[in-house]
């Protein structure tokens, strides 16, 4: 069966249902270095790709276009519409920059370009009349201002002719080092029969423990919309970020005194320096994918501010910014006694981040070597400093190819695009491991549904 990927990104939604034995006949996306990561790594030899601003805008992309475009029909439709008009940031980013008039529209945000994305998934579902969908997107589209966005969503699905379900699903249950809540919608062609109810993938790893923040009362929805789940007795432990990143290279360069600030890429491939973990090994071996050279790994890259390694370095695991500026701020009393000369303004301004206090609480937080990661996000480019790593010794934030791994991108993917672009495909993806769990799933009950293909239903 074939998968038709829309806002795509760099693969990673593609790549699981790939992993789970689907081809790809497409994909749609906008951002080119994303595009380009996707045609490297995901896409097959009749995979048609429009990417970047000239082909990949769905705004310029009539449906029909799209779809003639093809070399196949697509037996899935998948994708995550962008959701900045439904997340929390997102919200309170926008009606910062809104005059009061035009602050709220049809109950949300004014954001219709974002807001109404969706809608294109739908009219591409509505013209292809695929086997199933899959659709991605923030947990904040459940209620925006009062409004109940994904169930607005579920109704205009199934009145094209699909029995919707969404669910709410934490990416720590399917084996990804990350507490990454998100919201999925599912919809089998309702002419497939009764049985055609779409159901979730069942956990494979505990969500409950400290990392999983407003696990209790995700779980509670998640009773009410989920069934067949095991009980958490018979749930393995999540993985940890110390398994998915201790058999990466250890990286110490920016430590040498170099006094050399912002970027400082490491882009050479580096040997691996640890036997892996049982789930580090299964990112070094993917379904289809091979790694350019063995023994190795890419996306060594990271920011370089010393200003801040010796902070990094007296950081506990699990500390925030406010905990970071305390330290900060001792070091600067104990390098202003040990230099009673010296010019206070110029040496705060060495040591001292600029930050308030009080608005920027999670801009810097130190992983825990003990639990999985929190949540990674699109503006990782900017915010690396919101996951810097646990190992003291290093003093610095993850590279590319940490923040890969705690997505559960293989290491054999190789990203295109500059550091930034990187990282933000990193951020904005569906980790693969999550969407493997759904292909699975997705397969089985078609399977037991006796259908192999869209044409052949």
């Amino acid at each position: 069966m074939k998968v038709l990927d829309l806002f795509a990104g760099a693969g990673g939604m593609a790549l699981g249902f790939k992993a789970a034995g689907f081809g790809c006949v497409g994909a749609v996306e906008r951002d080119a270095a994303a595009a380009r990561s996707f045609e490297f790594n995901v896409a097959d030899e009749d995979t048609r790709v429009f990417g970047g601003p000239a082909e990949g805008d769905v705004n310029g992309l009539p449906v029909e276009e799209l779809l003639s475009g093809l070399s196949g029909k697509p037996d899935i439709v998948v994708g995550g519409p962008p959701c900045q008009g439904f997340s929390r940031v997102g919200r309170a980013k926008q009606a910062s920059l809104l005059d009061d008039d035009l602050r709220v529209l049809r109950g949300g945000v004014r954001d219709p370009n974002r807001n109404q994305l969706y809608r294109y998934f739908l009219g591409v579902v509505a013209r292809a009349e695929p086997l199933a969908f899959v659709m991605e997107n923030v947990p904040g589209m459940r209620e925006m201002l009062g409004i109940d966005h994904a169930g607005r969503i579920a109704r205009e699905a199934a009145a094209l002719g699909y029995n919707v379900r969404y669910f709410l699903l934490n990416a720590a249950w399917y084996g990804v080092p990350q507490d990454r809540w998100r919201l999925f919608f599912v919809g089998f062609r309702a002419d497939l029969g009764p049985r055609a109810i779409p159901t979730p993938p069942r956990r494979q790893y505990r969500s409950g423990g400290r990392a999983l923040e407003g696990a209790a009362v995700a779980e509670d929805r998640w009773m009410i919309w989920g069934d067949g789940i095991p009980t958490a007795a018979r749930l393995k432990a999540p993985v940890t970020t110390y398994d998915a990143l201790a058999d990466l290279p250890r990286l110490t360069g920016h430590l040498s005194g170099s006094g050399v600030q912002g970027r400082r890429p490491v882009e050479r491939r580096l040997p691996y320096r640890r036997r892996p973990s049982e789930w580090a090994r299964r990112m070094r071996s993917w379904p289809f994918l091979e790694p350019m050279k063995r023994n190795t790994v890419s996306g060594n890259w990271y920011r370089w501010t010393e200003r801040d390694f010796e902070t990094f370095s007296r950081m506990a695991n699990g500390d925030r910014y406010p905990a970071a500026l305390r330290i900060a701020g001792q070091r600067y009393r104990e390098a202003l006694e040990a230099d009673p000369g010296a010019d206070p303004t110029s040496l705060r301004k060495s040591i001292v981040p600029p930050y308030r206090n009080d608005a920027f609480v999670d801009k810097w937080r130190k992983l825990d070597p003990d639990a999985p990661s929190w949540t990674l996000t699109a503006h990782l480019g900017k915010d690396t400093y919101s996951h810097i790593h646990y190992d003291s010794r290093q003093a610095r934030t993850i590279t590319v190819r940490e923040a890969a791994r705690l997505q559960s991108f293989p290491d054999a993917f190789e990203f295109q695009g500059n550091m930034g672009d990187r990282y933000r495909q990193v951020g904005n993806a569906v980790p693969p491991l999550l969407s493997r769990a759904l292909a699975e799933q997705l397969k089985r009950q078609l399977t037991a549904l006796g259908v192999d293909s869209a044409v052949a239903a």
